[in-house]
């Protein structure tokens, strides 16, 4: 015969249970939401760039042909060497991937503070080449909010890529 006992509660170390397994998957969901912070999304564009380029370098060397880099205040643009065009130039997809609103980029080439708006002989060409050889036009661009740097991307001339989160004043 089983006997019924009275007590029809929780006990204490149930309900902490219960509040530790709220709290871990309270804490989960808050990670997993997306920040909107204009540091993280910077980094991110300048990361995808950074992967981009060992991609192209490595297809300009595969096809010998001179590849190019188009950056401007809205993204950039991988291009190819291509006679028959005008200026020159083909761009190698129809979109361009696109930097963050309100995220200014400064882009250096050797020293050389490189012009925002482009002369109308440099309209539709390319600031940056990646030779067949596998060499690269060095270069560093710099995402800023306001004149606080956020983050920097560093080229080499052999391609190699480094980013590197900042917090130095613009020039």
């Amino acid at each position: 015969m089983i006997q019924a006992n009275g007590n029809g509660g929780f006990t204490l170390i149930e309900m902490m249970l219960v509040v530790v397994i709220i709290a871990a998957t309270s804490s989960l969901v808050v990670m997993a939401l997306p920040s909107n912070s204009s540091q993280k999304q910077a980094r991110e564009r300048l990361a995808a760039l950074a992967d981009a380029i060992p991609v192209q370098r490595m297809e300009a060397m595969a096809q010998g042909a001179l590849f190019g880099l188009r950056i401007n205040a809205h993204g950039y643009q991988f291009m190819v060497r291509d006679p028959a065009q005008s200026h020159g130039w083909k761009a190698l997809s129809a979109s361009e991937p696109t930097f963050v609103e309100g995220i200014t980029f400064q882009l250096t080439q050797q020293d050389l503070l490189l012009d925002d708006s482009p002369s109308a002989e440099q309209e539709g060409k390319p600031q940056l080449l990646l030779f067949p050889g596998g060499e690269v036009t060095p270069f560093e661009l710099t995402a800023f909010d306001q004149k606080q740097a956020l983050a920097t991307l560093s080229v080499t001339e052999s391609g190699e890529t480094r980013l590197v989160d900042s917090t130095s004043e613009a020039p």
